[in-house]
């Protein structure tokens, strides 16, 4: 990370990209800036040179920030990809633009900003280590992106989007349907009347959720195997943690957006267990010991000699393009006090609910940065509503 970082921002308003300049003129000895007056024109940069992160704004004609970010994601896929809204169309964005890594709203912050991709970078190179690469590069069964996933995407980036289409595509892999369905009549969404039809469960869900479930669908069938019970209960703890980071996010006044990540963290946060079941059967076993005698989890995978399955997860779920949030609270769930503060993240509602669901304390400096007993007495009580439903 010594290199000049290479960083493209993307306008369509000239003035825009005049202020960028002036504003990042402070880093262009840790950053090389560029620009780029339409999408257009920014592909025609990237053919030309390489960047590590591409800003797009998001309402620009003929090709809007949420196409181009889909192409740099295709042709690009190594770049972090940031995109800027207005409120008026952030919601839509997100909808639109499928995992891009992060989100910032309009006006662009400039200290955010810096923190932003300097710690999205810190987390691209954590998870390049050599020796976990290398490790995950032996895995016997490692899942690749479903197709449903990209077909949900390319739904997503259409014009006008329609749920229906979406419930189509669910549809023709009958075990996903089976199991969506499954998870909107369980006890966690707390429904007075069974649903039947995959449209209208679909639409219950939302599509953040729909888009989580679907990869936690295909990494649980994927690597299946071993014990059904054990399985079963690991499908029920991720679901009860998304359940219980999302309301501990509404409860900490987050964006809708960033509660349905939460909800994304805490079904994919475990997925490196998964992953370990199937290719480090030593490792996963003693992770699987010492969280029934709530012992250190990560300490016994690294004495078993496999790679830690919080930072196997992920390694995948970087490789697959979620956002930045998803990845970071697959990655620290345990430790969350890895990166520094950052207002009330994904990570940090992912942590608690992680811990609360299973019995444990969420981190004692985490919680005093958050606001002490006072919020812990409050996500306490999130969390037993969530166990009597």
């Amino acid at each position: 990370m010594s290199e000049r970082i290479r960083i493209l921002f993307v306008d369509d308003e000239r003035q825009v990209l005049d202020g960028l300049m002036r504003l990042f003129r402070p880093q262009r000895h840790l950053w090389e800036v560029r620009t780029a007056p339409s999408g257009a024109a920014a592909l025609a940069e990237l053919a030309h040179a390489p960047a590590d992160v591409v800003v797009s704004d998001m309402r620009m004609p003929s090709m809007d920030g949420a196409e181009l970010l889909a192409q740099v994601r295709e042709h690009h896929p190594a770049a972090v990809r940031i995109m800027l809204s207005g409120q008026s169309d952030r919601e839509g964005a997100i909808v639109r633009a499928g995992p891009c890594h992060h989100f910032l709203a309009k006006p662009c912050d400039h200290d955010r900003l810096v923190a932003l991709v300097n710690r999205a970078l810190q987390l691209r190179h954590d998870l390049n280590d050599a020796v976990l690469t290398a490790r995950m590069a032996t895995h016997p069964a490692l899942p690749v992106l479903p197709r449903l996933w990209q077909a949900m995407v390319d739904e997503l980036a259409a014009a006008e989007p329609s749920m229906t289409r979406l419930a189509d595509l669910v549809g023709q892999e009958p075990a996903t349907a089976a199991r969506l369905l499954r998870v909107v009549n369980s006890a966690a969404f707390g429904l007075e009347r069974t649903i039947d039809a995959l449209p209208e469960a679909v639409a219950i869900l939302g599509i953040e959720a729909l888009r989580a479930l679907v990869l936690a669908v295909h990494v649980h069938d994927a690597c299946a195997g071993g014990c059904p019970e054990e399985l079963e209960r690991l499908w029920s703890h991720c679901l009860r943690t998304a359940q219980l980071a999302r309301a501990i996010s509404q409860a900490e006044s987050c964006s809708p957006a960033a509660c349905e990540a939460a909800f994304t963290a805490g079904l994919l946060h475990d997925c490196g267990r998964l992953l370990l079941r199937a290719g480090f059967p030593e490792a996963s076993a003693a992770s699987e010991q010492a969280a029934e005698a709530h012992g250190d989890i990560i300490a016994a995978e690294l004495a078993a000699g496999g790679p830690r399955h919080d930072l196997a997860g992920a390694w995948l779920l970087m490789r697959w393009g979620l956002p930045d949030p998803v990845v970071e609270a697959a990655a620290w769930h345990h430790r969350p006090d890895q990166l520094g503060a950052f207002g009330f993240t994904p990570l940090d509602a992912c942590h608690i609910a992680d811990a609360l669901s299973g019995g444990d304390e969420p981190d004692a400096g985490l919680v005093a940065r958050l606001g002490g007993d006072v919020r812990l007495a409050v996500w306490r009580g999130l969390a037993a509503q969530a166990g009597r439903s």
